[in-house]
């Protein structure tokens, strides 16, 4: 090599030698609560450059050229609900030795789930479970389809049925006894975006949920799919039944979309 600069050289003692760090962007993520938050995330989107904070919540981006960088930060929870928070631009100046502080603040729970499933919260009227119990509609479900490659599919549609009723529906009913409540099923339909992603929101928890993903060439008899009192019936081999937990009620799953059909959970 008869050009470039060393940054780094490590012997037996571990480093023995670190270039000039040269521009950086420093700072902290912290939490809602104005504690320093780690294995926060913190990158440049597009230029491999990204760090990691501490168990203070301080990171340093370091060795940056010249120019405007639009600095975005991210962490687990955030990226379990794929919720992205507005970038910081940042303008590192011509000083080799110019370092540029940064406050990041993580916004609450509470905060991200309105932004990511609407301001007006989960329902506030319980559904009834097919064994008649109360069963809150808090669960969150995201995650991604995609087919054995590991290439995203758009456009898939997610079906999913489970044995619980919303009581709202029969409130004008004069007699409860003409309705038959054990084959009452509430049933949700999304869609996967160009990026494989999909998110669905306020599912009951703590009551088995059964899934199947169809891709958007196959054929599907709409009539027996909205009248089936099972998915597994219709789709044998392709369900997946899932039961989100009313403790933890975001819930990551990501679906593989085989040729011919078939997916499976990973």
């Amino acid at each position: 090599m008869t050009h470039g600069e060393v940054l780094r050289a490590h012997g037996d003692a571990g480093v023995v030698f670190e270039g000039h760090r040269g521009r950086r962007i420093a700072g902290t993520v912290v939490d809602s609560l104005g504690a320093g938050l780690p294995n926060a995330r913190v990158y440049v989107r597009g230029s491999g450059t990204e760090t990691e904070t501490d168990a203070e919540g301080r990171f340093e981006l370091d060795r940056l050229g010249v120019g405007t960088y639009a600095v975005h930060f991210t962490h687990p929870y955030l990226e379990q609900l794929w919720y992205e928070s507005e970038p910081v631009e940042v303008e590192v100046g011509p000083d080799v030795d110019s370092r540029v502080e940064v406050r990041f603040e993580a916004p609450p729970l509470s905060d991200v789930l309105s932004a990511v499933c609407g301001r007006e919260g989960p329902p506030g009227v319980p559904m009834v479970s097919g064994a008649g119990t109360a069963v809150w509609q808090t669960g969150i479900l995201t995650g991604s389809v995609t087919d054995t490659d590991g290439n995203p599919i758009e456009d898939a549609t997610l079906h999913l049925l489970t044995r619980a009723y919303d009581p709202r529906h029969f409130a004008r009913v004069r007699d409860p006894r003409t309705i038959n409540f054990e084959e009452q099923r509430s049933r949700w339909t999304e869609k996967s975006s160009s990026t494989g992603f999909y998110r669905v929101c306020w599912l009951p928890s703590g009551v088995p949920i059964e899934l199947v993903v169809l891709g958007q060439d196959e054929d599907v008899d709409r009539d027996a799919l909205d009248a089936s009192l099972s998915l597994a019936d219709l789709f044998p081999g392709r369900v997946t039944t899932l039961t989100i937990d009313p403790a933890s009620p975001q819930r990551a799953l990501n679906l593989r979309l085989e040729a011919g059909g078939h997916e499976d959970p990973y």
